[in-house]
């Protein structure tokens, strides 16, 4: 509720000013609280965080339930800005329905990627876990020996984006040339 009032007293306050009109809001958590509902205390849902971009005036409307994450915030501000230079990005332009979707995050020596529906969790050498959100959503059953194709997919994907970033970072490339 309070963070419900104050977002309320900033856009008040913030419809009176000369800039408002001009600017897209973008609105995101930086973790999440502690679930009361069983699906938040779960490996996926406690990094359920909302992501909001709202311009005054324009046709943003609607809500999706489409995977993201923070990475994705800047090349979804610049596919809305026509940007058509070259940039490096982690993530993806949310308002491209031909982009594929996902999210990656580290925590305690555990990689996980949500994709496709999916879960995977990667130890550095090893899927630990690989479950299916949709038909699972309280993460009750691992899939990673019955679901081999998937594991390897994910498992394939996830290395290469581990691969990109860690070489990137080491050889100071993550800018665009």
């Amino acid at each position: 509720m309070y963070a419900d009032l104050s977002l309320a007293k900033f856009f008040h306050t913030a419809e009176h000013m000369p800039w408002y009109k001009n600017t897209l809001f973008v609105i995101t958590a930086d973790h999440t609280s502690e679930g009361y509902y069983p699906y938040y205390q779960t490996n996926a849902g406690q990094y359920a965080i909302p992501l909001l971009f709202f311009r005054p005036g324009d046709e943003l409307k609607g809500m999706s339930k489409t995977i993201a994450q923070q990475t994705d915030i800047m090349p979804t501000i610049l596919g809305y800005l026509c940007y058509d230079r070259k940039y490096i990005a982690f993530g993806t332009d949310l308002f491209d329905s031909t982009e594929s979707h996902f999210s990656v995050h580290f925590s305690s020596g555990v990689y996980g990627l949500f994709k496709d529906n999916y879960l995977i969790e990667f130890d550095g050498s090893k899927s630990t876990h690989l479950f299916n959100l949709k038909a699972d959503p309280l993460q009750k059953t691992s899939l990673l020996d019955s679901e081999k194709n998937e594991k390897e997919r994910l498992e394939r994907f996830l290395k290469a984006f581990i691969q990109q970033y860690n070489n990137r970072l080491i050889e100071n490339r993550l800018i665009a040339e």
